[in-house]
């Protein structure tokens, strides 16, 4: 089995999460103490999931692709493309820009909003990255960064080189 094991700033996943649980139908009673608690009961969890699939590709490097959500969010195209390579698929430029297009955040938040009554709750909420330094408190991200520093310096170095997929998502129609 391999694995696509997309990552991003614990700062920003946890508060994520903790919005999550805010919504009416999430667990509301995790997020009464505020997001600077949640965040803080939760960081073991984002750390053990990251050492899990760290882990696994220390033991086996072709089972885990790791992908980071910012590469993602500012080239969509070209990492979508790098996923689609690592899993041995050729897919076509055109089809790839097209994929981003029809899902992108705008456009889900838009679909979401459409279908629901209550816009103070929605899934689709920022679609950034940012989250946390936005939310928590100074004293809350400096022991975030001081207890994830070296597994997200050991995430970031997992990510596959560019240039490994260079022609990756070029059009074979040329």
């Amino acid at each position: 089995m391999r694995h696509l094991f997309l990552f991003r700033r614990p700062e920003d996943s946890l508060v994520s999460f903790y919005h999550f649980h805010c919504r009416p139908s999430g667990n509301q009673k995790l997020t009464t103490g505020g997001v600077d608690s949640f965040c803080l009961e939760h960081l073991g969890r984002w750390k053990a999931m990251t050492h899990s699939y760290l882990e696994l590709a220390m033991r086996c490097a072709t089972r885990v692709h790791f992908v980071s959500y910012e590469d993602m969010l500012s080239e969509p195209e070209q990492n979508l493309a790098h996923c689609f390579s690592w899993l041995g698929e050729t897919v076509d430029a055109q089809i790839i820009a097209e994929a981003v297009e029809r899902n992108r955040f705008e456009r889900a938040q838009k679909n979401e909003s459409s279908r629901q009554t209550d816009p103070n709750h929605n899934f689709f909420r920022r679609g950034t990255s940012g989250a946390g330094q936005d939310e928590l408190s100074q004293k809350t991200l400096d022991r975030i960064h001081a207890e994830t520093s070296e597994l997200m310096k050991q995430a970031r170095s997992r990510i596959a080189s560019k240039s490994r997929f260079a022609s990756v998502g070029q059009s074979s129609a040329a």
